[in-house]
C-alpha cells in the first residue's frame, strides 16, 4: 500500500488510504473478517447498510490542525 507522510507543526501524520486506494483497502478489511462470520455466505448489500457517522469535524480535516486526519478526505467524499 502507498501512503504519504506529511508533518504538521511537529507531528508527521500519515495518508493511510485516499480516493485511488480507500474503496480497495475497504474490500480487504471485509476480506480479513469474513472467516469469523457464522454466516459464511453473507454479502455486504448497499441496500440494506448504512454507515452511522456520528462525528465529523472540522478539527480533524484542517491540515493546520495538531489533530488533523490526512486520510479524512477519502472517508469525507464518500459520505457526503
Amino acid at each position: 500500500m502507498s501512503y504519504s507522510v506529511k508533518k504538521i507543526s511537529d507531528h508527521y501524520k500519515e495518508k493511510y488510504y485516499d480516493d485511488g486506494i480507500i474503496d480497495s483497502v475497504a474490500q480487504n478489511f471485509l476480506d480479513d473478517v469474513r472467516i469469523f462470520r457464522k454466516k459464511r455466505n453473507w454479502r455486504l448489500s448497499n441496500k440494506s447498510a448504512a454507515l452511522l457517522v456520528l462525528d465529523m469535524q472540522k478539527f480533524f480535516i484542517d491540515e493546520k490542525s495538531h489533530a488533523y486526519v490526512p486520510s479524512a478526505t477519502a472517508i469525507i467524499t464518500r459520505i457526503k
